[in-house]
């Protein structure tokens, strides 16, 4: 993923010639980095978990320098995708894993890297106020909240949402599809298409996940897991949070490409917890 992105930069022509993606990595906005993925929100979904599987290592105290090198690099091509989703689902599990770093991890090493961390990104955002031009989609954005009104991106998905109206007024239960709209909003779309019943059924299927996630952090950590284990669980959970959020870009349980990722790691991560269970269990 690394290599696809920095061949973007440096042989941007090459990669279209390719067909993978059809966009460049620096284009009319600056940069707008989505590798193979094309959108750099679906990018920003699927790294979700690798992220904070070195940020877990972090704080637990195990983590290696090339696992540093590799989260300072990732952070920097999530920044550089401009994807105001991507910054809140993010920010939101930032917030989340400092909690999880001072109850699972060291105190100690854990402060130093909430330090870090806030020195770290007060560059990047002193670095970004001072180049802004070549982010124009942060700077669109900025522009809309200095002057009251909303960006090209935020206003597309109002624009989209206002369709949700029809299936309100005509039949608020099962939807009213009558005119093919792209939503990007999971709860929209669902809502617009499907009704409440399909907004509930995709709420439902989101808490679950929240759910079995959140129970099977709390299983590793409190049995005879390694602390591969235990990274990796906090990490699955990561984009289970991530996927809430997210919804509000796109739909993640059920959008092409970020689809096959989250439906492929899910089955492995629960066929390898369900495994050691059953293996734990066999040994006793």
């Amino acid at each position: 993923m690394i290599a696809f992105v920095i061949a973007q930069l440096i042989a941007p022509e090459v990669i279209l010639k390719l067909g993978i993606t059809n966009r460049e990595a620096i284009g009319r906005l600056g940069f707008r980095i989505g590798g193979p993925l094309v959108w750099s929100y679906s990018l920003g979904f699927i790294l979700l978990p690798v992220v904070f599987l070195a940020f877990t290592n972090m704080f637990k105290g195990i983590a290696s320098k090339q696992l540093w090198l590799l989260f300072t690099l990732l952070i920097l091509i999530i920044l550089a995708g401009q994807s105001k989703a991507a910054y809140l689902a993010y920010m939101t599990n930032f917030l989340f894993f400092c909690y999880l770093g001072f109850k699972y991890g060291r105190g100690k090493t854990m402060l130093s890297i909430f330090v870090l961390l806030i020195l770290f990104l007060s560059m990047l955002i002193a670095y970004v106020v001072a180049n802004l031009e070549d982010f124009g989609n942060i700077e669109r954005f900025v522009s809309s909240i200095t002057s009251n009104a909303n960006d090209a991106s935020t206003q597309t998905r109002l624009n989209q949402l206002s369709y949700i109206a029809l299936t309100l007024d005509n039949n608020p239960y099962l939807g009213y599809p009558l005119e093919y709209v792209i939503i990007e909003n999971g709860y929209g779309y669902y809502l617009y298409n499907y009704g409440l019943l399909g907004l509930l059924t995709y709420l439902g299927v989101l808490i679950y996940f929240f759910y079995k996630a959140w129970v099977s952090v709390r299983l590793v950590h409190f049995t005879d897991y390694d602390q591969r284990g235990k990274s990796v669980s906090l990490a699955y959970f990561s984009l289970i949070l991530g996927a809430v959020v997210f919804s509000l870009a796109n739909s993640p349980l059920d959008g092409h490409k970020v689809a096959y990722f989250f439906w492929t790691l899910s089955g492995l991560y629960y066929g390898a917890i369900y495994s050691t269970e059953v293996q734990t269990n066999f040994n006793k």
